[in-house]
């Protein structure tokens, strides 16, 4: 039962007006001043209550019981047969001369008002990978500058617009089987700056022992541009593209995005963009390492690697990301003790061979942004492979070495 703003009594007073004629004796005037009612309303529930019983002491629908001139049901169903055809509201009264308003106060009562509603609803189609990297999911987000703190914290008022600071976009990569995810705060969405930054998170990818497999993006015209297509083929990776209007499909770099925008792009006052960009190199820190995702029993996402890795800067993660300023270990300690004589030849080792890869670049309209390995396992077949070349546990791909970061 649900009671207007303004109702005076309830079905516990109204009861209670009742007892106090019927039961203590009192008069239905001294009854309902009682009440705050007046004395025409108590005895209108005293009629009920006698007619009805304890249910006429319960409120009635305000609807007529009867409307004479009501749209008749055959109408009503010829409406909806038009409605069925994808006609408009205006098209349906035009073609059986109704009134718009009437025609659209009945389709919102058959529940017809919206065009989705002509269609069942879509079964959700849930779908997971089986192993890290058979695919990967890549999406933009479009995010404007800004110099000092806008309308989102101070409000909307007159003084309170600056001039545009121009936008940035993210890019964003995320592994379809352990959420992982790579991201990069880019100046602009071309297809030159899309493939510098896919060889940059499959470099980065393949530090954490992750092999891509497949690559699904939507329709943008980064992704359907002939560089993108020859750089996935050199990259050795199958390029999929989603259905026109169907975002739903790579939904797992879609709410992605929205993890974080509320996580880190909106989370605090940021005074410029400046300040924002370098907090998300933290806060992705946090998703990827230490945050609980629901879809993975409230485990972080580098808990489905075979290898799950330690983040390399989890000591100086802020506070507002929710870390703790944590102490080394004592055996962590004597371990970098231990290996301290063999870290310089290792560097020197990794540098070397960092260079006798990267021993030639692609034809002058990808120059800039592709390098690939010449002989061994990296140069067979004439494909582009970027793998980290050594295989210590503290191996890690330099990806200014392999693409520049510039270069996008």
């Amino acid at each position: 039962m649900k009671l207007h703003g303004n109702a005076r009594t309830c079905p516990h007073t109204r009861w209670l007006i009742v007892e106090r004629v019927l039961v203590e004796g009192w008069t239905v005037a001294a009854a309902a001043a009682a009440a705050g009612v007046s004395e025409r309303t108590g005895a209108k529930w005293l009629a009920r209550y006698r007619s009805e019983g304890r249910d006429g002491l319960r409120d009635r629908s305000s609807a007529p019981g009867r409307i004479p001139h009501r749209t008749p049901a055959e109408r009503v169903c010829v409406i909806a047969r038009l409605r069925r055809l994808r006609m408009t509201a205006a098209e349906i009264a035009e073609t059986l001369l109704m009134p718009l308003a009437t025609v659209s106060a009945i389709l919102k009562r058959i529940g017809l008002g919206k065009r989705s509603r002509l269609e069942p609803f879509e079964p959700p189609n849930r779908y997971q990978c089986s192993r890290p990297g058979e695919l990967l999911h890549v999406d933009v987000k479009k995010l404007a500058r800004f110099t000092r703190p806008g309308h989102r914290v101070l409000g909307r008022g007159r003084g309170r617009y600056d001039e545009g600071a121009g936008y940035e976009y993210v890019h964003v990569c995320v592994d379809d089987f352990s959420r992982l995810a790579y991201v990069e705060l880019l100046g602009d969405e071309r297809a030159q700056t899309a493939i510098g930054f896919l060889c940059r998170a499959l470099a980065w990818f393949a530090a954490q022992g992750i092999r891509a497999e497949r690559v699904m993006t939507d329709n943008g015209s980064a992704y359907k541009s002939h560089a993108h297509r020859a750089a996935c083929a050199l990259l050795g990776i199958r390029h999929s593209r989603i259905k026109p209007r169907r975002p739903r499909t790579n939904g797992k770099a879609e709410r992605f995005i929205q993890t974080l925008l509320h996580g880190w792009a909106y989370a605090r006052l940021y005074q410029n963009s400046t300040e924002r960009a370098r907090a998300l190199p933290f806060w992705l820190n946090h998703y990827n390492y230490t945050r609980p995702h629901g879809s993975l029993s409230h485990q972080p996402p580098s808990s489905r690697l075979n290898r799950p890795i330690r983040s390399a800067n989890r000591s100086i993660r802020p506070r507002w990301c929710g870390g703790r300023r944590a102490a080394p270990r004592r055996a962590e300690v004597s371990t970098r003790r231990r290996s301290r004589g063999r870290s310089q030849e290792t560097e020197k080792s990794r540098s070397r061979a960092v260079k006798q890869m990267v021993t030639r670049v692609i034809s002058p309209p990808h120059r800039h942004f592709l390098a690939w390995s010449q002989g061994g396992a990296g140069g067979q077949n004439g494909r582009l492979r970027l793998r980290p070349l050594c295989r210590g546990s503290r191996a890690r791909l330099r990806l200014r070495n392999v693409v520049p970061m510039n270069a996008a």
